[in-house]
């Protein structure tokens, strides 16, 4: 009898069905570590070492505050100091056999038009770079603004050849590809200086905006916003005159949308003076905000 069961046991097994091994999952691909990089820019210094992001894989300006995870933007733009999310691979760069050209357009008049440390970072970053200075009140300067449909100054023009540099795809949103030319988006360095104010100015003043009243282009998401909002009420309640532009719910942005468009920077706060086009980006201290006003007052 115990003979019996031994082989039935012994054909059940044998009739069993051969397990197959169960596949290993897949291997899950690596994430890159996120490196947080923290820079504080002085607030009065709106031309930063432009050029800066082909080095780290991120743009920054003194008017900027975005986050970036693999160069892609996922933050808002705000100020003063800078917090920037990217891989670790993209902290050095490879320069491309073809040679890069730039052209730096600037007017000799402008004060705020300081383009040294940008253009020493770009030959750090590029020692072969070809580097061409235009002033504005040139002819060569004037078809280059005319041709590009350049607003504001100072302007960084790259050649054709910049796509081919290493990590350029993660700051192509930082530029507007113009023929065969490469614009770096002014909202990018806080280029300031406006060419040809005189319509802007007419256009705000048909909209009942006198000259000394200073807009306020700002986001209700925008922590630094927030934090310039009770400056301004104060301000307000001394008889300074603002126009506030709220850019999420449209609200009061008829003047930006229908005269300021072509120079708005894309960043939050932006303090422009309906008299004469000047701008202040970022969340400043009362008292720069104080002497901004007092200067639109004229």
């Amino acid at each position: 009898m115990a003979e019996k069961k031994a082989k039935k046991k012994s054909k059940v097994k044998e009739e069993k069905p051969t397990e197959k091994p169960a596949k290993k999952p897949a291997k899950e691909e690596e994430k890159p570590e996120e490196v947080e990089l923290k820079l504080s820019l002085p607030s009065t210094n709106f031309m930063v070492a432009a050029i800066l992001f082909f080095a780290v894989g991120f743009f920054v300006s003194d008017a900027i505050d975005v986050n970036f995870i693999g160069g892609t933007p996922t933050g808002n733009v705000v100020n003063p100091g800078v917090t920037t999310t990217t891989n670790p691979s993209a902290v050095t760069t490879t320069l491309s056999s073809n040679p890069l050209s730039l052209i730096v357009i600037n007017d000799k008049n402008c004060p705020i038009c300081d383009t040294s440390a940008a253009i020493e970072t770009t030959k750090k970053l590029f020692p072969d770079v070809k580097i061409s200075n235009v002033d504005l009140n040139t002819t060569t300067g004037q078809q280059l603004v005319q041709k590009y449909g350049i607003k504001l100054l100072p302007a960084y023009l790259f050649g054709d050849t910049l796509p081919e540099q290493e990590r350029y795809e993660e700051v192509a949103a930082f530029f507007d590809k113009i023929e065969n030319k490469y614009l770096l988006k002014p909202g990018a360095v806080g280029a300031t200086w406006v060419i040809n104010s005189e319509a802007m100015i007419e256009c705000l003043a048909n909209k009942n905006l006198s000259s000394d009243t200073i807009i306020f282009l700002h986001s209700n998401r925008c922590g630094y916003c927030a934090r310039m909002k009770p400056i301004i009420e104060k301000l307000q309640n001394e008889s300074y005159k603002f126009h506030w532009a709220e850019s999420t719910t449209g609200e009061g942005m008829e003047p930006v949308n229908d005269c300021l468009k072509d120079v708005v920077s894309g960043s939050v706060p932006e303090f422009i003076c309906a008299g004469s086009i000047e701008k202040v980006l970022g969340a400043v201290p009362e008292e720069n905000l104080r002497a901004f006003a007092d200067s639109c007052k004229g």
